[in-house]
């Protein structure tokens, strides 16, 4: 995080990062607010679209590389991940049904255990081929669109 965060052009790197994960973490209990409105109000699909639409434009804001983007950027991935954390299990329930939401909720956080587990390794490798951090996480973040 500290090679992201001088990449992204912050003159104190230590002070940097402790400011990137407070931001991330106020998003994160921003966005299970949001997110248990949006879902009470509009239903699964609006919340889990609003969620993904969030991260679409925090993953956009890698291309200005300044200190003001790297902080809109981790609180909106905050409030994406919020929004998800917080209204993931009712989704699996409302979409699949009880009777079996628990076992395909148990494949997808296989999944996402997979992803957490190679993710970083990916990543460090990534970020020395290309020896740019932000070019190596703007990869990785087009991997679930291909």
């Amino acid at each position: 995080m500290r090679e992201v965060v001088l990449e992204m052009g912050v003159a104190r790197p230590v002070s940097g990062v402790n400011a990137a994960l407070a931001l991330r973490a106020a998003g994160g209990g921003l966005g299970t607010l949001i997110g248990g409105v949006v879902y009470d109000r509009w239903g699964a699909r609006v919340c889990m679209c609003s969620a993904q639409a969030f991260q679409v434009v925090a993953m956009s804001l890698f291309g200005w590389r300044s200190p003001s983007s790297l902080w809109a950027i981790c609180l909106l991935a905050g409030v994406q991940s919020g929004m998800v954390q917080n209204t993931a299990n009712v989704v699996f329930a409302d979409y699949f049904g009880l009777d079996i939401a628990g076992s395909i909720q148990g494949v997808v956080q296989m999944i996402g255990m997979g992803g957490a587990a190679f993710g970083p390794i990916t990543l460090a490798g990534l970020a020395e081929l290309t020896g740019r951090p932000v070019t190596a996480v703007l990869q990785l973040y087009a991997v679930p669109f291909c």
